[in-house]
């Protein structure tokens, strides 16, 4: 049954009069936005910040920067309330989605809207390119001051998810305008939050995964497609970062696929977040992500073949012709 989506002050209220123990997560394999809006908004509301699963690498150095720790979560139910950052979308909630999905209080707030919403109470706005501005807007809207950390975190969050502010929009621009101050730094030493240096197992990992990636040129349109043992989505990232427009990063003995679309990529049929949800559906897996990035968990046995599905899908969503 779909809930009626909550207006911004319907949304304050709710998390005003929320009691007792509440826990605020993000996404599975959280990104820098994820965390940073749960740790705030945690804090916000005297709640506690919990990461679902292990978070993606960026993350990890931004609250390690930020001087913050974020635990794992272990049993949902032993909370009376779950708040939702940056997800609505059962898909994206890795193995805790089960039992998200069965909490009897469930609040979602999200900056994407799916196809397929949490049947929760739920509020979108997605004007905005991060829940971190959505959780400024929650900071103003009830008079409370960020330290310096907790601005720094959401400055990061805005940072990374309009791709160092490429896709921002006027509203973002405002709003990272009024987090600077305070966060009592300046706007690059934040932006090198998120240029995190890699570690020798990853940067080999990397390298390795470059002798095996294979090209395809579709029209003006440029594939890459690779395999590693480990930092499946570091190597996709590294590949559009030497030009790629799609990079394909498979991990066959662990299950995993990453995929990242360029931002620049002229491919608006291609939705990555859909994509991967629907090929882990496909193989009983887990997925889902954001337009531009998106990541896959299947068993091992079933690994091939979902890394072929991939393949193809990104075919037919290029070139709009059937594989």
């Amino acid at each position: 049954m779909l809930m009626p989506a909550l207006s911004f002050k319907q949304l304050v209220e709710r998390l005003r009069k929320q009691r007792g123990r509440t826990a605020v997560v993000g996404h599975a394999l959280a990104d820098v936005d994820a965390v940073a809006s749960a740790v705030v908004l945690a804090k916000l509301i005297h709640a506690e910040a919990w990461a679902l699963d292990r978070m993606r690498s960026t993350a990890q150095h931004v609250l390690q920067r930020a001087r913050v720790r974020l635990p794992t979560l272990e049993n949902v139910n032993a909370f009376e309330n779950v708040v939702l950052v940056d997800v609505s979308n059962a898909a994206l909630l890795g193995a805790h989605a089960p039992a998200i999905v069965k909490h009897p209080n469930v609040l979602a707030i999200d900056h994407h809207a799916h196809n397929q919403m949490l049947p929760v109470p739920k509020y979108v706005d997605a004007r905005k390119t991060s829940c971190s501005e959505i959780v400024f807007e929650i900071a103003a809207s009830m008079k409370k001051p960020l330290s310096p950390a907790l601005a720094a975190l959401l400055a990061c969050g805005i940072l990374e998810d309009s791709a160092l502010l490429k896709s921002a929009n006027q509203q973002t621009i405002q709003t990272l305008a009024k987090l600077l101050p305070q966060t009592k730094k300046e706007l690059q030493e934040l932006i090198s939050w998120l240029v995190e240096e890699p570690a020798v197992d990853q940067r080999l990992a990397s390298l390795n995964a470059l002798k095996k990636t294979r090209l395809e040129k579709r029209g003006e349109i440029l594939i890459a497609c690779s395999e590693t043992n480990a930092y499946e989505s570091r190597t996709s990232a590294l590949l559009i970062q030497m030009g790629a427009d799609v990079a394909i990063t498979s991990n066959v003995k662990r299950g995993r696929i990453s995929i990242i679309k360029s931002r620049h990529a002229a491919i608006k049929k291609l939705n990555v977040g859909i994509l991967a949800k629907q090929i882990a559906l496909a193989f009983n897996g887990s997925g889902g992500g954001h337009p531009f990035i998106g990541g896959i968990r299947v068993s091992g046995a079933r690994s091939s073949a979902a890394v072929a599905r991939t393949i193809d899908a990104v075919r037919s969503q290029v070139t709009g012709s059937r594989p």
